[in-house]
């Protein structure tokens, strides 16, 4: 006798706004997507990686981030995060509280 289950795989949300029609909600692989098109846009960065927390207030980004050796690490990242927390908040219309930066490697220019 072979007995199955199937685990219906639950994708996290959150809540983007509560309107006169019902509630907006967002995956976390969406916003995840928004920060990756935003971190393509920087010449010095490798490779980012998305953790997202969500609470009443909004959410928090937590970037992973493999930048290049040859860039200016500080002044990137500041950019980055600027640009992280106004595109979600104007294009996805969610309040961002931090957007949080660990550089994770420094990558040899090839």
């Amino acid at each position: 006798v072979v007995i199955g289950v199937h685990v219906k795989k639950v994708v996290p949300y959150t809540k983007v706004s509560m309107g006169e029609f019902g509630q907006v909600d967002i995956s976390l692989a969406a916003i995840d997507a928004v920060v990756g098109k935003v971190a393509k846009s920087f010449e010095g960065i490798r490779d980012v990686k998305t953790r997202i927390k969500s609470d009443n207030a909004g959410i928090s980004v937590l970037l992973d981030v493999v930048m290049n050796a040859d860039c200016n690490i500080p002044e990137t990242i500041a950019l980055l995060q600027q640009d992280v927390k106004a595109q979600l908040e104007t294009t996805v219309g969610i309040s961002v509280v931090s957007v949080k930066t660990a550089i994770t490697n420094i990558a040899a220019v090839q």
